[in-house]
């Protein structure tokens, strides 16, 4: 008799509380490495305290009309190893965060969401990014483009919690810096984006 019953518990565990706190717990650290990737773009930027003229060399001829627009491999080579190292140092220290989950998201039924105590789950974050500068080029009046960076980091996350793992996908992006160039900018240039590869 009590097999039966230690095999219903388990049954219902497996069935109905396992696959739910799973999605519950992934939603929430998806929320949570998103902050922590947020925070993470934010302070590599500030401390590498990068300005435009840091990353672009423009090149102009005797009759100062723009040559080339090139960026300076070893700015950009250093902004995304920072920005993938502070990424990853963030999501290290993420080690056991709980999350708590009220009971009544257990049972199925809108009416019972949120309410009872909490279930707390012991979650681990572990991962990596991958870190592209985007250049992109925009008419700002007659004469005048302006030339805009950003960072797009695309960040897997693994998400470790008691007998199971699994792995989230963040998109994220930051504007960098940018100016206004005057003068005609190059066909090749003008109205673009791209990603800029050292």
């Amino acid at each position: 008799m009590l097999s039966v019953i230690a095999l219903s518990i388990y049954l219902i565990i497996e069935v109905q509380v396992r696959p739910i706190a799973k999605n519950l717990i992934i939603n929430k650290a998806e929320i949570l490495s998103s902050d922590v990737v947020d925070d993470a773009i934010t302070e590599a930027i500030c401390e590498l305290d990068i300005s435009y003229n840091d990353i672009i060399i423009i090149t102009y001829n005797s009759k100062h009309e723009i040559q080339t627009i090139n960026t300076d491999i070893v700015a950009v080579n250093k902004l995304k190893a920072e920005i993938s190292s502070k990424i990853h140092e963030k999501l290290s220290q993420v080690n056991k965060k709980d999350i708590d989950i009220p009971i009544g998201n257990f049972l199925g039924a809108q009416l019972f969401e949120g309410r009872g105590f909490n279930v707390s789950f012991a979650v681990t974050l572990t991962g990596s990014a991958n870190v592209n500068l985007v250049s992109s080029f925009t008419s700002a009046g007659i004469n005048q483009t302006k030339h805009s960076l950003s960072v797009d980091i695309d960040t897997t996350v693994n998400v470790l919690s008691t007998a199971w793992s699994d792995t989230i996908k963040i998109k994220s992006s930051a504007a960098l810096a940018e100016t206004v160039i005057v003068g005609n900018v190059p066909d090749l240039y003008a109205d673009s984006q791209k990603t800029l590869s050292p």
